[in-house]
């Protein structure tokens, strides 16, 4: 049952922003939602549903000037 709020809630979010990087989809769920998710529930969530498709990657500068990679992604349509 958590996992479907959780779908619904990357879904509404997506729907509004129509991309997003898996960090920013954390950062509303956790945000938004009484307890929050961890990393690996969104990872999994986001590349095991059909109906969100991955978009490319994106370049993030940590905090100590490192940079990353990271996954953006949106409703498949």
């Amino acid at each position: 049952m958590k996992t479907k709020r959780l779908i619904k809630k990357i879904e509404i979010y997506l729907r509004l922003k129509e991309i997003a990087t898996t960090p920013e989809i954390l950062e509303y769920v956790n945000n938004n939602t009484a307890h929050g998710s961890s990393p690996h529930a969104i990872g999994n969530v986001l590349s095991k549903n059909k109906q969100f498709e991955k978009c490319g990657m994106e370049k993030i500068v940590g905090f100590k000037g490192n940079t990353y990679e990271v996954q953006s992604w949106k409703i498949n349509d």
